[in-house]
C-alpha cells in the first residue's frame, strides 16, 4: 500500500480512545485516473476534517491490485460515522470521488477498536 494521505486524529492518543470504529472502502477506479483521483480526494479531505466525529482518515493505494484504492477513516462511534453518512457533507463529498470510480461497486467493511 502506498499511503497518499494521512490525516491527525483530534484524540491525543487515538489508540486510548474507547469505542472507535474504523471503515473501510475498497474502490475501483477508471485506467488512467489515478492522479486526479488522487488530486480530488485531496482537495475534498476537508469536508471530512470538520466533522465533530471523524478523527483519522487515510487514502491508500493498493500496491498489487491495478486501480484499486482503500479508502480507510476512523469515527469517535458507529453513530457519529453513520450520521455523518446519512448527512449532505458525505453525499457531496462521495459525488465529487464517483466520476473515477469503475463499474465496480464499492465495498465497505466497519469494524470497533474499543
Amino acid at each position: 500500500m502506498r499511503v497518499l494521505v494521512a490525516q491527525p486524529a483530534r484524540a491525543t492518543d487515538p489508540s486510548t480512545v474507547d469505542g472507535v470504529v474504523r471503515v473501510l472502502v475498497r474502490t475501483q477506479i477508471y485506467p488512467g485516473m489515478a492522479d486526479e483521483f488522487e488530486r480530488v480526494y485531496m482537495e475534498t479531505d476537508a469536508d471530512l476534517a470538520d466533522d465533530p466525529a471523524s478523527l483519522h482518515r487515510w487514502l491508500l493505494r493498493s500496491a498489487t491490485e491495478e486501480n484499486v484504492y482503500y479508502i480507510m477513516s476512523d469515527w469517535t462511534s458507529e453513530e457519529g460515522f453513520r450520521a455523518f453518512e446519512a448527512g449532505a457533507t458525505h453525499v457531496a463529498h462521495a459525488a465529487k470521488l464517483y466520476p473515477y470510480r469503475s463499474a465496480v461497486r464499492s465495498r465497505r467493511c466497519m469494524w470497533c477498536t474499543a
